[in-house]
């Protein structure tokens, strides 16, 4: 299993779902980092991508 550091908006449902989708790829989430604003917002999931 690989490893990952997640990088995601600081709210509970978006860690939650961010969380599901590494572990459905069989990465184990080793640190979270919770952020109000993402500086690059291409990377950033939302309902239009």
């Amino acid at each position: 299993m690989d490893s990952a550091v997640l990088i995601t908006y600081d709210q509970d449902d978006m860690i939650d779902e961010a969380v599901a989708l590494c572990e459905s790829a069989d990465y184990k989430v080793k640190h979270i980092i919770k952020q109000n604003f993402l500086q690059k917002p291409k990377y950033g999931l939302s309902g239009g991508k």
